[in-house]
């Protein structure tokens, strides 16, 4: 495979880091990183359309490098590295059912691509927010002067038809690979209000707490629409494809809501208040534990095992009544493993609210 990598090779290892469960993350990214670097080789991000070769190669060439793109995007935010593709290396240009080059197909064939050319570019909006994550890392600028990017609005306003009902309203969800873009629609959306809140709370004075908890409770409502969405999905959504990186996005939707619970809602609520976060990572947690029950539904697995414990111990704090509040360094003690993301994004306001 490596001796004389092509078109073939890179395929496989598309299929072979798309594949679930996803248990071997080092091999992923490594595999990865090795067919981007042939991609590039073989020109793949170059527009062949006006190329003197066969169409049908035009076509694979085309798609090859649009699986190449989403992997890279998604798995660089679950696995919190640096997009290996930048937007300026390639001058491909964006799917769409016009410029697929494709023969005319039954009505759930087009729906499904449809699908498909939603997903790519949604995943051309979230490598607009890695690269300016990571860019402002690299400067040293501290989180509260992150941008906030109108990528998603502008994609948003672009979706119509079935795409903007399964993007908007989760309908239609028996169109093949409609719940995942759905989820991953929402995990972006999620992404957004969080760099919002962390520009909230760099340019507001400490005594304007409410202008702040009203930013935080629209990200903590954005946390909410994926526990819903998690909640009402069925069996057929269950046996559809997912892209294996969801199963880290649920573990970033579960970590921002236990760590609302103990630095954000705990201060305001105390213990005998009705802590929202607590409750919302409850239910996600009673959702993913139900979907891998009778089905086997491996996505949740890595969020049950990585926050199980954890929850059941915030859990016990809320319902201890000598509880009085909590501090960072504890919750650090808890979880040690977080992302870049996870890091940059949130925000710690023990000392605000």
């Amino acid at each position: 495979m490596r001796l004389c990598p092509g078109l073939h090779t890179l395929v496989a290892i598309v299929l072979n880091a798309s594949g679930r469960p996803t248990s071997l993350v080092f091999n992923n990214v490594g595999q990865l990183g090795f067919a981007i670097s042939i991609a590039f080789m073989l020109g793949l991000n170059r527009d062949p359309s006006t190329w003197d070769i066969p169409s049908h190669e035009k076509r694979l060439r085309k798609n090859v490098w649009r699986a190449l793109l989403i992997c890279d995007g998604w798995s660089s935010l679950a696995y919190g590295i640096p997009p290996r593709i930048l937007n300026s290396q390639t001058d491909m240009p964006l799917p769409s059912i016009m410029i697929l080059d494709a023969p005319p197909k039954p009505a759930l064939e087009e729906r499904v691509v449809a699908v498909f050319c939603a997903l790519a570019t949604l995943t051309e909006v979230l490598n607009d927010y890695l690269q300016t994550l990571h860019k402002y890392r690299q400067l040293g600028h501290s989180p509260t002067q992150l941008p906030v990017l109108s990528s998603l609005q502008d994609w948003k306003d672009s979706t119509s038809g079935d795409v903007r009902r399964i993007v908007f309203r989760g309908a239609d969800l028996k169109t093949p690979g409609a719940a995942n873009l759905r989820l991953l629609f929402l995990s972006v959306q999620f992404l957004q209000h969080r760099v919002c809140l962390e520009n909230q709370r760099g340019s507001i004075e400490s005594t304007e707490t409410q202008a702040l908890w009203q930013s935080y409770v629209t990200t903590r409502e954005a946390a909410e629409e994926v526990v819903l969405f998690i909640q009402e999905i069925g069996s057929d959504q269950r046996k559809d494809f997912w892209l294996p990186h969801t199963a880290f996005l649920l573990s970033y939707t579960m970590s921002f809501l236990l760590r609302s619970a103990l630095e954000q809602e705990y201060e305001v609520t105390g213990p005998t208040g009705r802590n929202g976060a607590l409750t919302l990572a409850t239910d996600l947690m009673v959702a993913l534990r139900a979907h891998a029950d009778p089905g086997g539904w491996d996505l949740g697995e890595v969020c049950i095992a990585q926050y199980s414990d954890i929850l059941a111990t915030v859990q016990a704090m809320d319902n201890d009544p000598n509880t009085s509040s909590i501090d960072c360094e504890t919750w650090n003690a808890l979880v040690s493993d977080v992302s870049f993301e996870d890091n940059i994004l949130f925000t710690t306001m023990c000392g605000i609210l």
